[in-house]
């Protein structure tokens, strides 16, 4: 038996399962077309012949249904082979997205969620992190790339493009947890990412939480609670391999009210020890007051500010 309370409640058993997995190759991500609490219910009603390993909600709730080691009704041939779980949303086509604008993404906490599942299976089951677009591949996987690729999987558009576009950000938080959990020696799950990321608070009538991962060899990540936010990377010595060499700084500014996490690519070749810190400028604009505007840097020597 293999549940995982430390991750989702546990809401089994549901009728709707057979025998032992056959194999793990990964965990595939669907669209409900439904609410989280009716999702679990329409699971374990055996008129529905439908099931998955978990359900994750909008607000953050994750739900089990189905152990790991036994196989959900998911996606038909793909049964047995892969982890699943149904994000509660409404993908494009769905009479209820029109009055639910935004459902057809996944919120920061259900890819939360989504990657704290997927970390806690290439744990327990050893297949790699990373992407899957085919039902021969390994690692974070969707339900739609069966059909695309020609198997009997079903639902050729879930969990639908924005979802799709959301996994390399999903792949990226679950490596982070990983190296959370490496680096503290304590457990990974949902929420734990944030533990390798630096927090500051600025201040413009009313408080703005601006989050940044630490940089890795791939992209940095960022986020705010609301409004608009300008981030500054700091300046860093790009070698001269792949391109010339010298010193290059650059800058982003996002709109938050989607609430998501944006991801801005990194140099290539840029060593961590070549970075060196920007205090802001007259140039940048006022900054909020009361802060200092030299003290919002992340470890990593990346500077935010409200725009």
């Amino acid at each position: 038996m293999s549940r995982w309370p430390d991750l989702a409640q546990w809401r089994g058993p549901t009728p709707n399962q057979s025998g032992a997995m056959k194999q793990q190759r990964g965990l595939v991500v669907h669209i409900a077309s439904g609410y989280f609490e009716g999702t679990i219910a329409w699971e374990k009603n055996p008129e529905a012949d439908v099931s998955s390993h978990f359900v994750a909600g909008r607000a953050g709730q994750l739900a089990q249904l189905v152990d790991t080691d036994r196989t959900a009704w998911t996606q038909r041939d793909g049964n047995g082979y892969w982890l699943s779980v149904e994000c509660e949303g409404f993908a494009k086509g769905d009479k209820l997205l029109a009055t639910h604008p935004g459902w057809d993404r996944l919120t920061v906490e259900q890819m939360t969620d989504v990657a704290a599942l997927l970390l806690r299976g290439h744990e327990q089951y050893g297949y790699p992190l990373q992407l899957a677009g085919d039902p021969k591949g390994y690692g974070l996987g969707y339900h739609s790339m069966g059909a695309e690729n020609s198997y009997n999987w079903g639902h050729m558009f879930c969990p639908g493009e924005p979802i799709k576009a959301q996994l390399p950000e999903i792949l990226r938080m679950a490596k982070a947890m990983k190296a959370a959990k490496t680096a503290s020696g304590t457990p990974a799950g949902p929420g734990r990412v944030e533990d390798t990321m630096w927090q500051g608070i600025v201040r413009e009538g009313k408080a703005t939480t601006v989050v940044c991962t630490p940089w890795d060899e791939t992209a940095i990540s960022f986020g705010c609670d609301f409004g608009r936010t300008k981030l500054r990377v700091a300046r860093h010595q790009v070698p001269g391999v792949g391109r010339a060499g010298g010193w290059t700084t650059s800058e982003f500014v996002i709109s938050s009210e989607d609430k998501m996490r944006h991801d801005l690519p990194a140099l290539e070749g840029v060593d961590r020890t070549s970075i060196v810190r920007i205090p802001l400028t007259e140039a940048d604009g006022p900054a909020p007051a009361g802060s200092d505007p030299t003290g919002l840097e992340t470890p990593a020597g990346y500077l935010a500010w409200l725009a």
